[in-house]
């Protein structure tokens, strides 16, 4: 593939074009690469590549208009969907078959494992160690 930029090759494209019309229109026959070709038949040749490049441009653009609408429309619903979903995980909190309906499942609580409750008590206690913090019944001992 040409490695032009494709506006630079619809340029060419159609340069070639008018020049065919223009300067070869009067000859019966043109020999390109050992073929003989009408210059009817280069013309539509180089048109039928601008053409496949026109196309290309016009997918392209609808794509753009397509990918732009989907974000205006998310932007738009986002509050929604997300209030409608919160909405749905409340309504149907326990039922696994209502929320698959939803296209939702059960949200999965984390399991700490052994290690990380551990480290979480060691933590508390030094932490109260440190702050001093006394519990209730320990409060109630304290006179004065």
């Amino acid at each position: 593939m040409d490695k032009r930029s494709r506006r630079a090759r619809k340029l060419t494209l159609g340069a070639i074009v008018r020049g065919i019309e223009k300067r070869l229109g009067t000859m019966s026959r043109v020999t390109i690469a050992n073929v003989d070709y009408t210059p009817q038949q280069l013309a539509q040749f180089f048109a039928d590549e601008l053409d496949s490049i026109t196309t290309v441009e016009e997918a392209e653009a609808k794509r753009a208009a397509a990918r732009l609408r989907e974000r205006r429309t998310w932007s738009r619903n986002r509050r929604t969907h997300r209030a409608f979903l919160s909405f749905v995980r409340g309504a149907f909190a326990g039922d696994a078959k209502a929320l698959a309906e939803f296209g939702l499942s059960l949200e999965k609580k984390a399991k700490k494992s052994a290690e990380v409750k551990a480290r979480a008590v060691e933590k508390a206690q030094a932490t109260r160690q440190a702050r001093g913090t006394k519990g209730k019944r320990q409060k109630e001992k304290i006179r004065g």
